[in-house]
């Protein structure tokens, strides 16, 4: 880390809090620009679903780290981080304050810890275990993992199945101790893989880490959770008034699997069980709306449990949000003239 350098402000918080509309309304008062960290942004052709800021918010300010890849592609912490530096460090240069912005926890954490991704690389044998005990027993799949790891709804979507074999991957392969590899797999039903597993943790011992951490002042944008679940459930009205259903035909008929990776987003997943007439139209919006509240709940506990020397600011009532926008301008500024 750079002492000579300025922190880096995040502003992240649940999804539906007003991320984005703060970002907009500071854009008007500091010269910035705004660094997405939100691993669903970066698909292209998954605009609504994802919340992207509209074009006409894009003319107003730069949004970085949108669209960098094809629906059907894949993508991982380790490219975001990849991705962020060298933009954060361009803003920084062109005299302008790059303001990181976004819900995905986990992309911030490993900005701000410089995650070591060469510790955990991936393990071929192991994913595709994982796919096949994926396919034929998933939910038990996931007791098994909240057995293993209590908590770990908190940290990651257990919906999400490149989300869940990466952490699998991470906590065999850079984690848990060699005493604790063995149960942990048959714990999981995947003891025909240890060698693979202890495999790569030799091939894995003493990489250099990967990620200078970035001095991160971080902000969390608190919502009272009544206004909130009332936000997230007009949102889903929006969203899906503004074509969300035609957004996910389009892909399918563009090419993309039901099983790349963006379609495991929610609103994505929900969508896909309408279009295969699994649930109505009316339960359509209701199970979105469910499930992004259950979303926001796990991304407060994150935020908890990760982010506790972040300043927590209120931003519920126009009261509040107008105090907010008065005190980022303060903070803001200071940091562009550091």
């Amino acid at each position: 880390m750079d002492a000579g350098k300025p922190s880096v402000p995040a502003i992240t918080g649940p999804t539906g809090c007003g991320k984005t509309g703060l970002v907009l309304a500071l854009a008007e008062k500091i010269p910035l620009e705004a660094v997405c960290c939100d691993s669903r942004k970066v698909y292209r052709g998954a605009d609504i679903g994802a919340a992207k800021p509209t074009a006409e918010q894009q003319e107003r300010v730069a949004f970085h780290l949108l669209d960098l890849v094809e629906p059907q592609a894949g993508f991982s912490v380790q490219q975001y981080v990849a991705a962020a530096q060298p933009v954060i460090a361009g803003i920084r240069a062109g005299g302008r304050l790059p303001v990181i912005e976004g819900g995905t926890g986990l992309y911030l954490e490993a900005l701000m810890g410089g995650y070591d991704f060469g510790s955990a690389p991936p393990v071929p044998e192991l994913r595709d275990a994982f796919a096949a005990l994926w396919e034929s027993d998933r939910e038990s799949l996931a007791a098994r993992l909240q057995e293993m790891f209590p908590g770990v709804e908190s940290e990651i979507d257990l919906r999400n199945p490149p989300r869940v074999v990466r952490f699998i991957e991470r906590k065999l392969v850079a984690e848990l101790p060699d005493s604790e590899v063995g149960r942990s797999l048959a714990v999981l039903g995947l003891t025909a893989k240890e060698d693979a597993v202890m495999g790569a943790r030799r091939a894995a011992a003493g990489r250099a880490r990967a990620a200078e951490p970035l001095d991160l002042r971080g902000y969390i944008l608190t919502v009272e959770r009544e206004a909130l679940g009332k936000r997230i459930a007009q949102r889903t009205g929006e969203m899906l008034a503004a074509g969300l259903v035609e957004e996910v035909e389009a892909l399918l008929k563009a090419g993309v699997p039901r099983k790349a990776q963006v379609f495991a987003g929610i609103g994505y997943s929900e969508v896909l069980l309408f279009l295969e007439g699994r649930v109505s139209r009316e339960e359509l919006a209701e199970l979105i709306t469910v499930h992004t509240r259950q979303f926001a709940r796990r991304q407060d506990t994150w935020n908890r449990n990760r982010f506790g020397d972040f300043r927590q600011v209120p931003y519920t009532t126009p009261e509040e949000r107008a105090a907010a926008l008065e005190y980022f301008v303060s903070e803001f500024s200071a940091l562009l003239g550091a």
